[in-house]
């Protein structure tokens, strides 16, 4: 399974080369962990993970999260300790699964991938209904499929900017007109 992942992580960042752009990956094996599991202390510790990578990055970043629990806690993180780059960094999660309780205060709207989970699920039990049992076929099947689509909210809103006034005021604009409340030049 880790050489899957692996494979993975080297295909995208590939592809992401490829359109001549930088790409930094950061995975952190959090399975390691002794001493038993407490929420707090995974949090706090992929926290510590991101902080060196975080406060490094250009100001005009696109980041793209594993999931939006992850893409959520970069926003966090952001907010916390580099606010100067809530505005002007992109970031992009995986599922739509926007928690409001998670994006209390200034935090912008999540843009999130959405995977094609009923087609997967699908699929899936079609396949188990016609191989009951049969683990040895189970372990090399692999199938991709496609997202249904990206839902486009104010932490992408645009372009990302180096400039943070300039990206705070589009990230806003685009936040007001996504709430549907107009926006005139005075504002």
């Amino acid at each position: 399974q880790d050489d899957f992942f692996e494979r993975v992580r080297e295909g995208f960042r590939k592809r992401v080369q490829k359109q001549g752009l930088p790409c930094e990956m950061l995975f952190h094996d959090f399975r390691q962990k002794r001493g038993g599991f407490s929420t707090v202390s995974y949090v706090k510790e992929i926290e510590e993970a991101l902080k060196p990578h975080l406060e490094h990055l250009p100001l005009d970043t696109g980041i793209f999260a594993a999931n939006d629990w992850v893409a959520g806690l970069i926003q966090r993180v952001l907010m916390d300790y580099f606010s100067e780059r809530l505005h002007t960094t992109g970031v992009l999660g995986v599922d739509n699964e926007q928690q409001n309780w998670w994006y209390l205060g200034p935090l912008a709207g999540l843009s999130s991938v959405v995977p094609a989970f009923r087609k997967i699920g699908r699929e899936a039990m079609e396949w188990l209904v016609k191989h009951p049992g049969d683990k040895e076929a189970a372990a090399g099947l692999l199938k991709k499929f496609a997202p249904e689509g990206v839902v486009e909210r104010a932490s992408t809103a645009g372009s990302a900017c180096a400039d943070p006034l300039t990206a705070r005021i589009v990230r806003w604009a685009w936040s007001q007109l996504q709430n549907g409340q107009p926006v005139n030049v005075s504002d």
